[in-house]
């Protein structure tokens, strides 16, 4: 069992998602292997770090932070029977 939820990214910022009143959330872009990339969606306050204007697309970023999951259930709508499947989801944040 882990004692500190705490983990280092290094990637380079990919799109911003999000942006709330005092909160922003950008995808980063991490190699995961020599094939595929992985888009985790960061998640910071505006009020804690104020230089978050000068993030911008393809920019070298490095996040400290905490993992925060959140299960998410989606009604999907299959055309061809016309029946309705719940789709559950797991939606990982970087705090």
């Amino acid at each position: 069992m882990a004692k500190k939820n705490c983990v280092h990214l290094l990637g380079y910022v990919d799109k911003f998602v999000e942006v709330e009143e005092g909160k922003i959330f950008f995808t980063i872009k991490i190699r995961k292997n020599k094939n595929k990339f992985v888009y985790p969606i960061i998640e910071f306050s505006t009020k804690k770090f104020p230089n978050w204007i000068d993030l911008s697309s393809g920019k070298m970023v490095i996040v400290e932070g905490s993992i925060k999951t959140k299960d998410k259930e989606i009604f999907v709508d299959c055309p061809q029977c016309a029946r309705r499947y719940i789709e559950k989801q797991v939606n990982t944040t970087v705090v």
